[in-house]
């Protein structure tokens, strides 16, 4: 079993929990939060984000469906 020294655990710790990799934990709490805040904004907006927002709202099943089956061919 091999040693390793502090700096090389920090390193490993700091890999493990890095929110840009779809694997890390802390990645679904932030996608979620910014979810969030992303739409108060949008909602707090007038003008073009506005007109985004109604989009956004009116072609929800459609941008889910889309998602889902990109998400399906990618894990193919």
């Amino acid at each position: 079993m091999a040693t390793r020294t502090a700096a090389q655990r920090r390193d490993e710790a700091r890999s493990a929990y890095d929110a840009f990799l779809r694997d890390c934990p802390a990645n679904p709490l932030l996608g979620r939060l910014g979810d969030k805040w992303v739409g108060l904004i949008a909602g707090a907006l007038s003008g073009p984000l506005s007109a985004v927002k109604v989009w956004a709202e009116t072609h929800f099943d459609r941008v889910h469906e889309a998602r889902e089956r990109y998400d399906g061919e990618a894990a193919a």
